[in-house]
């Protein structure tokens, strides 16, 4: 590979880099900023007790962290009894956009979400007959049209730029 293909690859990366620092920059922009309370129940046997999912969190003995997105309070079918508290943002594999604040099951777990200041420091609700991403389908079962909701949302370029990206690379013959 020579120089000049070094040169293309520095600068489309370079341009990939800035177009996803201004896509983000525009979305921070537009969500609100809260606290949600960031702990967990800890082990049944040696229970966190500034953290129970039964009962209100022991603030200010807990962590808070900034949060865009919505708090939760949710367990974990791999570890029963422990509860978890935090933001939905660390969890880029929810589906995108979020369900309503309330309590939803998610595959074997239960999920409850809010929106508010350190809203997710009660004790955990009750979870609904309603799975978290079922706001997403129809009554056929197919998504609205027009709309993504692929959990996968790390790759936000429109088409024509990875069309390009692509191209490139075939030009140049970067393919390994």
């Amino acid at each position: 590979m020579g120089t000049y293909s070094l040169v293309w690859i520095t600068c489309l990366l370079s341009l990939l880099v800035l177009v996803e620092v201004s896509l983000e920059d525009e979305e921070e922009e537009k969500r609100p900023q809260y606290h949600c309370h960031t702990c967990n129940s800890g082990d049944p046997k040696e229970p966190n007790v500034n953290c129970l999912g039964n009962s209100s969190v022991n603030y200010p003995t807990t962590w808070k962290a900034n949060c865009t997105e919505k708090c939760f309070i949710r367990t974990n079918i791999l570890y029963p009894g422990t509860t978890y508290r935090g933001c939905t943002e660390l969890f880029p594999q929810l589906p995108k956009p979020l369900a309503e604040d309330g309590c939803y099951r998610y595959y074997l777990d239960t999920w409850c979400l809010c929106s508010t200041e350190l809203c997710n420091g009660d004790a955990m609700g009750e979870p609904s007959d309603k799975e978290l991403d079922e706001h997403l389908w129809d009554s056929t079962g197919e998504t609205p049209e027009g709309e993504n909701h692929s959990p996968n949302t790390m790759c936000r370029l429109p088409p024509f730029i990875l069309s390009l990206i692509i191209g490139l690379f075939v030009q140049h013959n970067l393919f390994v």
